[in-house]
């Protein structure tokens, strides 16, 4: 059990917290409660994780990611293969969907990090 933030901090801890989605404190308990609800209190080091709480700040920048990857490969799809209207819709919402699930836990476990380190 750690007792106070200087002894429970090691280099690249936000960067294994982020990676791994770990507590930002001491990179060992973990970030999440599930899905993405972040947890009260982290099990290993007991950091308080409720006083970082980011909002909507991660599904805003997993938005504007999604954007920038998904939509020149919807314009290269259409280019090269000039499907039927129906194959984008059977194709995108998908790929949409399973990107944004992948890139939300990081991102949101990046803000969490940058909250904790007081760079917010």
């Amino acid at each position: 059990m750690h007792k106070n933030r200087s002894e429970c901090e090691f280099p690249g801890a936000s960067f294994k917290s982020v990676l791994w989605c770990r507590c930002p404190r001491c990179g060992e308990g973990s970030l999440y409660d599930g899905l993405l609800a972040v947890k009260a209190i982290c099990e290993h080091c007991e950091l308080d994780l409720e006083k970082y709480n980011i909002g909507d700040g991660a599904s805003t920048i997993v938005i504007f990611i999604l954007g920038l990857l998904v939509v020149p490969l919807v314009l290269l799809f259409e280019t090269l293969a000039e499907p039927k209207v129906w194959m984008h819709f059977l194709v995108w919402p998908p790929v949409i969907i399973l990107l944004g699930i992948f890139l939300l836990r990081p991102v949101k476990a990046a803000l969490v990090a940058n909250h904790y380190k007081g760079q917010f």
